[in-house]
């Protein structure tokens, strides 16, 4: 039989991302690595959108506005 095996699957990993400790469970480390590179381009996002409009409430008004890029 031939074939790519898939990664094997971690029952449970904890990461911290900036300063936040995630659990994860049931991914292999490629799934963990694309993970946390989203965590922390969403994270980079919201401090930037909270240095431009500083409050979560203003955030959603400009997103739901389409003013934000």
């Amino acid at each position: 039989m031939t074939g790519i095996l898939a990664p094997p699957k971690h029952e449970k990993v904890e990461i911290e991302v900036n300063g936040s400790t995630y659990i994860l469970r049931g991914m292999s480390d490629p799934e963990i690595a694309a993970w946390s590179r989203e965590r922390r381009a969403i994270d980079a996002a919201m401090v930037r959108y909270r240095e431009q409009y500083g409050t979560d409430e203003a955030i959603i008004a400009a997103i739901n506005n389409g003013e934000t890029a």
